[in-house]
């Protein structure tokens, strides 16, 4: 978790949540690829990007990569 960071070339497979997730300005996420996530909660993602405090325009790339499998699990929240 820090500003100005390149997340590449990695492979995410079986995950309870989000397979990658960042917050933070000047993120490039490309060339990775997640599967099967979600597997314990729901409400995820394959690349999850959050809210921020920043007051300046955000910088972030998400390209080219794959995403697979979203499951979600009802399980994993409170009852109604």
């Amino acid at each position: 978790s820090c500003d100005n960071t390149i997340i590449e070339l990695n492979t995410v497979d079986s995950c309870g949540y989000n397979g990658i997730s960042f917050t933070d300005n000047s993120i490039i996420a490309r060339k990775n690829i997640v599967q099967n996530f979600c597997l314990l909660k729901d409400d995820g993602a394959g690349i999850y990007i959050g809210a921020s405090s920043y007051t300046n325009p955000l910088t972030r790339t998400v390209n080219n990569n794959i995403i697979l499998n979203g499951k979600g699990n009802h399980d994993g929240m409170p009852a109604g």
